[in-house]
């Protein structure tokens, strides 16, 4: 069987059940779609138990679906983290209808609130370093009707956005020219780091900036073009087409 669906929601899960629950899906390399949805009895101990399998390399699932679950901002940090090299998960479903009265004292912390979603955000985009952008998760889509009802960070909807692209390089690429080439942060410091680098791996670097985009891409697109035009005012002699005696190749440009 080439694709498995395993819906257990509405099931009065416990702790106790989840735990042996994870043992029995990490041996199904086929399951596809995993559904635990209104399934409240699960405490957070217990959704902790599904970040083993959220690690395991047998990992094949497409959708888990945890709507309606009372899962709190521990337990999506602990996915995050879990899910940090994972390249087949496309939709993690965490919705949960809120009461019009709600309160988040009251509801002991069993809201995913600003620390949650942070989490989230940094799994798809790392901004820490260039290479940690580039291997940030370029694979999850969705998290549940969450686009409308509730305030997520606006870089984190985007990044969802942009991970629908089927082109992962480039969607590494549109990361990377926006988190740290545009106009919002330290666009010199980055520009330097590309000039440190080894003359023969340069132009490479240059041309992947300033590729186009495919004509498949939708959504959000950061253009290379104004890095390019920042990186030749900075050093012309890069784009300067007259013969010239380079430098062995080992040379690193200096300052």
């Amino acid at each position: 069987m080439d694709s498995v669906k395993l819906d257990l929601g509405v099931n009065n899960i416990d702790d106790e059940g989840m735990q042996l629950l994870t043992k029995l899906v990490s041996r199904m390399s086929s399951l596809k779609c995993l559904s635990l949805g209104d399934n409240r009895s699960v405490t957070p101990s217990g959704w902790q138990a599904l970040t083993g399998y959220l690690r395991n390399p047998n990992f094949s699932l497409r959708e888990l679906r945890l709507d309606e679950n009372d899962i709190n901002d521990d337990t999506v940090v602990a996915f995050a983290k879990a899910l940090k090299h994972n390249k087949t998960l496309k939709i993690l479903n965490l919705y949960k209808e809120l009461d019009s009265d709600f309160d988040d004292d009251e509801d002991g912390g069993d809201v995913i609130t600003e620390r949650g979603w942070e989490a989230v955000s940094s799994l798809l985009c790392n901004k820490t370093t260039i290479m940690d952008t580039y291997n940030s998760n370029h694979m999850l889509q969705e998290l549940g009707n969450y686009h409308d009802e509730m305030n997520l960070p606006n870089d984190l909807v985007s990044h969802l956005e942009m991970n629908t692209n089927e082109d992962k390089i480039e969607v590494a690429r549109q990361k990377i020219l926006q988190t740290h080439f545009s106009t919002e942060y330290d666009t010199a410091s980055n520009i330097q780091k590309m000039l440190d680098m080894d003359l023969v791996m340069l132009p490479s670097a240059i041309a992947w900036i300033g590729r186009t985009l495919p004509i498949s891409w939708e959504g959000t697109q950061v253009s290379g073009l104004s890095t390019m035009f920042n990186l030749m005012r900075r050093v012309p002699d890069l784009f300067d087409s007259s013969p010239q005696q380079m430098n062995p190749p080992a040379a690193k440009r200096k300052r």
